[in-house]
C-alpha cells in the first residue's frame, strides 16, 4: 500500500517479534485481545465501561500495540473535545492538537458510511478542524497494513 512504512509482511513480522514480550498498557483499565491460533494474548488499553465491538477492539489493540512498538506517545482515549456537545475522538494527543478516528465498518455498510452516519461524522469533524484539532481517519486496512502508524507518526512529528 503507497505510503505504508512497512509492508505486510514486514509488519507482521515486526508484531510477531514483539507479541511475546510486549505488552501495552493503559491508565484506564486494559482488555486481554485474542491472536492467531497459537500466538500469545496480548493486552491493550481500553477505557472503563466502554463497549467495543471485536473488530473495533481488535484494530485498538493493534494500532497501540504498534504505538508502542515504536516508542510513539500514547494517547488518550474517547476524548471530548468540544466544549458543548458530547463528541469524543478515539484517539487525541492533545500536546500536538492531533485526533485519530478508527471507521469500522466501510465494507459492510458500518454506521459511517450510511447517510445519517455520514453527515453526523462530518459535522464532527468539521467542527474538530474549526477547533484548531488535526484529524486522522483511519481504516481496518490502514492500521493493520501500518499506514495508520506511519502517518500518525509523520503528524506527531510536525
Amino acid at each position: 500500500m503507497a505510503g505504508a512504512r512497512w509492508t505486510p509482511e514486514q509488519l507482521a513480522e515486526r508484531l510477531s517479534e514483539k507479541r511475546g514480550r510486549l505488552v501495552v498498557v493503559g491508565a484506564v483499565g486494559s482488555a486481554e485481545i485474542s491472536t492467531a491460533a497459537g500466538a500469545p494474548p496480548k493486552t491493550a488499553p481500553v477505557p472503563k465501561g466502554l463497549r467495543l465491538s471485536n473488530d473495533r477492539q481488535d484494530m485498538t489493540a493493534e494500532y497501540l500495540l504498534q504505538i508502542r512498538m515504536v516508542g510513539l506517545p500514547m494517547p488518550e482515549f474517547e476524548f471530548r473535545f468540544h466544549e458543548t456537545r458530547q463528541w469524543r475522538a478515539d484517539f487525541a494527543w492533545q500536546e500536538q492538537m492531533l485526533l485519530a478516528e478508527y471507521e469500522g465498518g466501510v465494507h459492510q455498510n458500518g454506521r459511517h458510511v450510511r447517510g445519517q452516519g455520514y453527515e453526523n461524522d462530518c459535522e464532527k469533524y468539521n467542527e474538530a478542524s474549526l477547533l484548531g484539532y488535526r484529524l486522522l481517519r483511519f481504516t481496518h486496512r490502514m492500521v493493520a497494513t501500518g499506514m495508520a502508524l506511519e502517518m500518525t507518526e509523520r503528524a506527531l512529528q510536525q
